[in-house]
């Protein structure tokens, strides 16, 4: 939020995580205890470019309409 010069307030903060999250589909992996550092590594920078993205496209939907 800082990066695009948006408001910080508590409210604007929430409506962008609230919004970011509900883009986001769901991930859930079943493995055993062993192999969970392989999976995390492996999808690591594509949920963290999905994350960035939607918190991205969040900042600029609350800053365009802030409910405060």
């Amino acid at each position: 939020m800082e990066k695009f010069s948006d408001c910080r307030c508590s409210r604007c903060r929430a409506d962008v995580m609230a919004l970011a999250l509900t883009k986001l589909p769901p991930k859930y992996i079943v493995t055993d205890s062993d192999d969970i550092l392989i999976l995390i590594n492996y999808y690591k920078k594509k949920l963290m470019i999905e994350g960035m993205t939607a918190l991205t496209t969040a900042c600029f939907a609350v800053n365009g309409s802030p409910r405060h």
